[in-house]
């Protein structure tokens, strides 16, 4: 009983020091871990403030939703599929498809724009030289009309009665 008893407090030893040295290496995964955690957060949090930034949050536009944007990160969860959920942002994820045309569209709008401004510009052109020739046929029609006026003033006093 006694050679029992030294085996039975040898292994309860053993496993006390194994689920010591346990303790110690889950400690030590912990802190990455939780690093990693962090970075997930930081890394949510500057894909949400390119979001604000870029007017995509809180209102999007037109072909989005304010749904379309959300995602969210669970620590909490076991499971690894469920931490991140909300928008697809894979590389081929709904969320790129959308933003690529959107970003398509924009940039078509922008052209269009730049074209309108050129073609404004050059009915600008246009106008400033149209006014540019009515300024000078007015001055010519002034400078006409003040000829004749001196003519007419020339004569009455050449045919003062003294």
């Amino acid at each position: 009983m006694f050679r029992e008893r030294e085996t039975l407090t040898k292994q309860l030893d053993d496993l006390t020091a194994k689920e010591i040295e346990l303790d110690k290496q889950a400690n030590e995964l912990n802190v990455p871990i939780y690093n990693a955690a962090d970075n997930v957060d930081t890394v949510l949090e500057a894909i949400d403030a390119m979001l604000y930034n870029t007017n995509l949050r809180p209102r999007p536009p037109a072909p989005f939703k304010p749904s379309d944007f959300l995602i969210s990160f669970n620590r909490a969860t076991d499971d690894l599929d469920a931490m991140l959920t909300g928008a697809d942002i894979s590389p081929g994820g709904e969320m790129i498809m959308k933003l690529s045309d959107y970003a398509a569209s924009m940039r078509k709008e922008k052209a269009a724009l730049a074209s309108s401004a050129v073609t404004l510009e050059n009915d600008l052109e246009v106008a400033a030289t149209s006014l540019e020739k009515l300024r000078s046929e007015v001055v010519g029609i002034r400078n006409s009309v003040n000829l004749v006026l001196k003519g007419l003033n020339t004569s009455k006093q050449v045919r003062k009665p003294v």
